[in-house]
């Protein structure tokens, strides 16, 4: 008889399944974080796990991602669930993730969030918000856009 999965080597991966928490939960609780917290999480590094729940929940995929963070996809892939990310990347994720997280003030709702972040944008040069995060400048543009979003400028 023949297996109906097929047999792989290692131990197993983690199900996406696993993500229990909500984005609007996730930008939430981030928004609420203080300047010293969020430095003490930078220092200390994301943990993969911590990376992919954010990757599924802003709902990138890993090009993308590893874009966002200069890395190569196979980077992102060698780290084991619960291995700590290094510093000088934390920082930028933490970077990406609060810049969603103002989003998320501005905008609300995570679909309509990802859709204007994954949208050309004329003021980018027709470049999707997410495309310029990669910068430092990128993402203050980005965020003096949403800025502008919630000052009422915005055209």
């Amino acid at each position: 008889m023949l297996p109906t999965k097929p047999n792989r080597r290692g131990r197993p991966r983690k199900a996406y399944d696993a993500i229990t928490i909500t984005a609007d939960e996730y930008f939430r609780q981030f928004s609420e974080l203080s300047l010293s917290e969020r430095e003490k999480k930078s220092l200390e590094g994301v943990t993969k796990w911590e990376l992919i729940t954010i990757k599924v929940l802003l709902k990138l995929d890993f090009p993308t991602l590893s874009k966002l963070l200069n890395v190569t996809e196979r980077a992102i892939y060698s780290y084991h669930p619960d291995e700590v990310i290094s510093p000088i990347i934390s920082d930028k994720i933490l970077g990406i993730i609060e810049v969603y997280s103002y989003g998320y003030f501005i905008i609300g709702n995570i679909n309509v969030r990802c859709d204007w972040m994954l949208n050309p944008n004329p003021r980018l040069n027709n470049q999707p918000p997410v495309d310029v995060l990669c910068t430092h400048s990128g993402l203050l543009e980005v965020r003096s856009l949403l800025t502008e979003m919630l000052t009422g400028q915005y055209h």
